[in-house]
């Protein structure tokens, strides 16, 4: 039987990102990084009812070079169906970098709730 209701999706690829980094007073990291990564991801969606709905992508991105360098993200979402056009949304976003740049948190998480009107 097919449930309409859940969808998800899984993926795997890489990527070769380039960050510079300007000198900072006290840091001892500024330059150009090039690493391989990794990307591993999962979506999922899922309908609970006709007007309650939560989406979560999760991606893991390890370097190819050290698998204890790696950044990971979590981004859920819960949208609540107020009228035909009218939505209240809510939304988390967490990011993890095991090997941040001088002066930057490990974690950054974010929250947001807002009003998405369609046209």
């Amino acid at each position: 039987m097919e449930d309409d209701r859940v969808a998800a999706v899984t993926g795997v690829g890489g990527f070769f990102p380039r960050e510079e980094r300007d000198a900072s007073p006290g840091a001892t990291n500024a330059g150009v990084d090039t690493l391989l990564r990794g990307n591993f991801y999962v979506v999922v969606k899922y309908r609970l009812n006709e007007t309650v709905r939560f989406g979560s992508a999760t991606y893991y991105q390890p370097a190819t070079g050290d698998f204890q360098d790696f950044l990971a993200l979590e981004q859920a979402s819960l949208q609540v169906k107020l009228t035909d056009r009218l939505d209240l949304s809510f939304s988390l976003e967490i990011t993890h970098d095991s090997h941040p740049p001088q002066f930057f948190d490990q974690t950054d998480v974010i929250c947001r709730t807002g009003i998405e009107y369609q046209f």
